[in-house]
């Protein structure tokens, strides 16, 4: 018995799970009308995306933490759940914006920008720290 086996079992049962809650969260998003208008003067095919729902990246920030379940925690691990968290609030705060507005206007790419090199900053000083150490020359190259 391979030793993968344990864990290709685990992924079917979350995959398996995670389908309906996508669904699920789906329909909630759809009925709560959280979906951002599009742009009156888009192409017509850009309108068919009308009644898309907006934070979708909720539903792969719940895969991640139970695929995380799967594996074994440590520093390497740690550190990419935390900057995939970290980026992911970037976009969850973008269309939270956008929803509560109701416009396609969010954060402004300045501002999305901006935080997204803090948080780039940040966790290449944390992986720096506490998991490869690196120069700062290479750093820059990271």
């Amino acid at each position: 018995m391979s030793i993968y086996y344990p864990i290709i079992l685990k992924s079917l049962g979350i995959f398996g799970v995670m389908i309906p809650l996508f669904y699920g969260i789906r329909q909630f998003m759809l009925k709560s009308r959280w979906f951002q208008p599009i742009y009156s003067l888009s192409p017509d095919t850009h309108q068919l995306k009308q009644y898309t729902p907006s934070l979708g990246g909720i539903g792969f920030l719940i895969a991640g933490a139970a695929l995380l379940g799967l594996i074994p925690l440590t520093a390497d691990t740690l550190w990419i759940s935390v900057t995939t968290i970290a980026f992911g609030a970037i976009g969850f705060i973008d269309d939270t914006l956008a929803i509560r507005r109701q416009s396609n206007k969010g954060l402004t790419a300045r501002q999305k920008a901006t935080f997204q090199w803090i948080v780039a900053v940040i966790m290449v000083g944390l992986l720096s720290r506490w998991v490869v150490p690196i120069s700062w020359l290479q750093g820059v190259w990271y």
